[in-house]
């Protein structure tokens, strides 16, 4: 067992390495780079010291990566708490209770049935032609990556969900599931411009190369959380241009803040001028 306190070294991949371990050790992931890019440097550094309180989109993503990817972890990463009437007082106070300690347990807890999870939603991902290719391949499941980013100096990491080495002669795979409640194209671009998964796609992909020395193909594997569980698999070739260019500006910033200690607030903490877009113009709701 490797320790939850172990420190990495840059140019290493490790499987099996304990979730908690990952994102306590040193070195950049993702996350935080994408946050500090798109929200701000200030924002991104408080949140990793203060710790992420999951939403319910997010309890769902990780119900579905143990039961597809670590179906081994499922029962205890996750507790099911199906049936209960929180409309009645007696059944909310007891799902309450549970629930509560459930979350001491460090368990996420969903109030689907355990066969819905276990057995309908892994069945309807690993039916799908392409998944399954992928899963057929020699795959590693969390592998974790560190090594130094030249340009700006900065430790980083990543944690892809699927990982293959040999995807073809000539380039790797990395792939990353994702939850949403429509898995077809529109739907998903915007949630790609929306979040930055394509700045994330960029820093995986840099980490492959580095530790590789070869290109690297990624793909989203985007599952509908409502049954029947539809699921696309979409690669990101066309993403990757704008993907490579906010990954560079956030390690750029990055590594300024920490040249500097001084860490930015939105809008470099100033009050700007709140334009009025076209759609606001025009009595259109954006949403």
């Amino acid at each position: 067992m490797i320790s939850q306190t172990f420190t990495p070294t840059p140019g290493e991949w490790i499987d099996g390495l304990p979730n908690e371990a990952y994102h306590a050790a040193a070195g950049h992931s993702s996350t935080y780079l994408r946050t500090a890019l798109r929200k701000s440097p200030w924002y991104a550094a408080e949140q990793r010291r203060r710790g992420h309180v999951e939403t319910a989109s997010q309890r769902f993503g990780t119900v579905a990566h143990y039961a597809i990817l670590e179906p081994e972890k499922l029962d205890t990463h996750v507790c099911f708490l199906p049936g209960y009437d929180r409309r009645i007082k007696e059944q909310k106070e007891e799902f309450d209770r549970l629930e509560a300690e459930a979350k001491a347990r460090g368990q996420t807890v969903v109030r689907s049935k355990p066969e819905e999870i276990e057995v309908q939603l892994r069945d309807d991902v690993l039916s799908h032609p392409v998944v399954r290719a992928i899963f057929q391949r020699e795959h590693h499941v969390e592998r974790s990556l560190w090594w130094k980013d030249e340009a700006s100096g900065l430790l980083l990491k990543a944690r892809p969900d699927l990982y293959v080495p040999e995807w073809s002669e000539t380039h790797g795979l990395m792939a990353d599931l994702k939850s949403s409640q429509d898995c077809l194209k529109p739907a998903f671009q915007r949630s790609v411009a929306r979040y930055g998964y394509a700045q994330q796609a960029a820093q995986y992909v840099a980490g492959f190369e580095a530790l590789h020395g070869k290109p690297c193909h990624f793909a989203w594997i985007v599952v509908e959380a409502s049954e029947p569980h539809e699921v696309s698999v979409f690669f990101a070739d066309e993403w990757m241009a704008s993907g490579e260019a906010d990954f560079r500006k956030a390690c750029e910033l990055v590594a300024r803040c920490e040249r500097t200690g001084v860490y930015p607030r939105a809008y470099g903490g100033k009050a700007v001028v709140l334009e009025m877009p076209s759609w606001a113009q025009n009595g259109e709701n954006d949403e």
